[in-house]
């Protein structure tokens, strides 16, 4: 009895010194969410397969990149290469004198003609400004008017215009020998004479046209003013004139004063 005693008392410690563990709460799951242990596999196999993917992507990404870097590398090497070899000078002087020697001449004689044409040029200018300073007014009218024109060509009707530029010209090139005049594109297709007064504006229909054509046919003179409006503008000026006259001190200001010191004098010469 003793013996039982003591088992059970021991039974009785060991099961208070254990830990008392929570129990969850049973959760119902649906058999469609419910994952069974080779759906699982599958998943974690699938997990694998992409992690796999990834790297060897990163590993061809690198790859790529490297071989980007090293062709970029060999580009810059070769123009640094191509530079030098552009810089150097040239050494190959001496291999057939004769021709050298030939060549130098030649250009020496055409910068020796470049200059004496440009002192040449030169002179003649100043003969020409100081003749012309001793001329009489009139000699200069007629020798204006007597003086060749250049033929610039005849534009069309509002043919539009185009500058040749004033810039880095070179008279013996073949682009400067045209003739900038010549219609092109729509003038070139179009005779706006032959077009209704109306249509006969620059940028049409457009916001930006307006109802001047040219100063030809615009009368800029004062006579393309009314009469009355002509009045208008001499009695405006006569009111200013006045005007400046009075803060000026003259005027009726002025008369006034002259009244007074007449009054003054005549009072004072009867008193005596």
């Amino acid at each position: 009895e003793d013996e039982d005693e003591d088992e059970d008392s021991e039974y009785e410690s060991e099961s208070e010194e254990e830990p008392q563990r929570t129990m969850l709460k049973p959760v119902f799951v649906s058999k469609r969410q419910r994952q069974t242990i080779e759906e699982r596999a599958k998943m974690e196999e699938e997990e694998e397969a992409y992690e796999e993917e990834q790297r060897q992507r990163d590993k061809e990404r690198k790859e790529q990149a490297t071989k980007l870097v090293i062709e970029q590398l060999k580009l810059e090497e070769e123009a640094k290469l191509k530079a030098a070899e552009e810089e150097m000078p040239d050494d190959t002087d001496g291999i057939n004198e004769d021709e050298e020697i030939k060549a130098w001449k030649l250009r020496e004689l055409r910068r020796m003609k470049r200059e004496q044409d440009f002192r040449e040029r030169h002179k003649k200018e100043q003969e020409e400004i100081e003749r012309r300073r001793n001329m009489t007014d009139e000699e200069i009218a007629a020798l204006n008017r007597n003086k060749p024109q250049k033929d610039r060509g005849k534009m069309k009707f509002l043919q539009k215009y185009f500058h040749k530029g004033a810039f880095f010209q070179d008279e013996d090139h073949a682009i400067f020998k045209r003739d900038f005049n010549e219609a092109t594109g729509l003038d070139k297709e179009m005779d706006r004479e032959r077009l209704p007064k109306v249509l006969q504006v620059k940028n049409f229909g457009l916001m930006s046209r307006t109802k001047y054509t040219h100063l030809v046919d615009q009368d800029t003179t004062f006579l393309s003013k009314s009469k009355h409006e002509l009045e208008e503008e001499e009695r405006f000026k006569d009111k200013t004139f006045s005007f400046k006259r009075k803060l000026a001190g003259t005027g009726r200001v002025d008369e006034a004063f002259r009244k007074r010191s007449r009054k003054k004098e005549a009072t004072s010469s009867s008193s005596k």
